[in-house]
């Protein structure tokens, strides 16, 4: 039902190949990526540990304010 009313893109992560098979057809948009996966932002966040220049600054401070994965 999504597929018929939304438009999907895949964005790779890193070590993906651009070969490797979808479930569909979907666009995919070539981006540049950090490497670290949102497991490893949270985990970061957990033993406190900065993750400033991991996440845009807005996204950090939202983080903070609301105690998130603490």
């Amino acid at each position: 039902e999504l597929r018929k009313r939304v438009r999907f893109y895949a964005v790779p992560r890193p070590g993906d190949s651009s070969s490797d098979p979808l479930p569909y057809e979907v666009p995919r948009i070539p981006v540049e990526t950090l490497g670290i996966s949102s497991s490893e932002i949270r985990r970061r966040v957990w033993e406190g540990l900065s993750i400033e220049g991991l996440v845009p600054d807005p996204v950090r401070r939202y983080i903070e304010e609301k105690g998130l994965y603490r």
